[in-house]
């Protein structure tokens, strides 16, 4: 096995901080489907216009939903009404109306689960601000309900998971490499999403 110089894993360590320092565009969310109660952290809220004091304390899904644009708005509650009675896991894309006044299009990936009764329990994933990154604003419809790869659902599964196992403990870098590889799970489901929808435009 080859040994790692000292100044190369410096490097390295360096080179990752400075990556972590730069992925600002992928944000997660918390839903208590039984409770109706939203949490998310400060990117989620900006891309949804929602004040960071109610991202931390929690709001409703109506309140969320006010944050998407009118045109995808009833589409996204009705998969949302949908899949916290079903359970399930979703990818989606949409626009937003952030913070900043301007319209912003974002990829949700998204579980939600029933509790052993089968009555609405929770739902968790992750929203990408994909906006800048698509080939068109017309090449894609606004709804993607299929799943683009099973494998790719799966780890982002269980880095949803480790995410929340995190949170009770005061490990920073630690969350922030399970941000990185989330972010790098999404990118991979959008190109995924893109290269399905490619295919349906041949």
């Amino acid at each position: 096995m080859q040994k790692l110089d000292v100044q190369d894993a410096i490097g390295a360590t360096a080179s990752l901080q400075a990556a972590l320092d730069a992925q600002d565009v992928t944000g997660n969310w918390y839903w208590d489907t039984a409770r109706d109660r939203l949490t998310t952290d400060t990117l989620v809220a900006q891309l949804f216009g929602i004040e960071p004091e109610l991202a931390r304390t929690g709001f409703s899904s109506a309140r969320l939903l006010a944050g998407v644009h009118v045109e995808d708005r009833e589409d996204t509650a009705r998969r949302m009404a949908t899949l916290s009675q079903t359970g399930g896991s979703c990818v989606a894309e949409f626009r937003a109306c952030s913070a900043d006044g301007k319209v912003r299009w974002v990829l949700a990936r998204g579980r939600y689960e029933l509790d052993q009764d089968g009555r609405p329990w929770r739902g968790q994933g992750i929203v990408i601000d994909m906006t800048g990154s698509r080939l068109s604003e017309k090449a894609y419809g606004k709804r993607i309900d299929g799943r683009p790869d099973l494998a790719l659902e799966r780890i982002a599964d269980h880095c949803l998971e480790v995410r929340k196992e995190l949170e009770a403990l005061d490990e920073p870098f630690l969350k922030r490499l399970v941000n990185m590889l989330l972010l790098e799970i999404g990118r991979r489901l959008h190109q995924a999403i893109k290269d399905k929808n490619r295919r349906s435009l041949m």
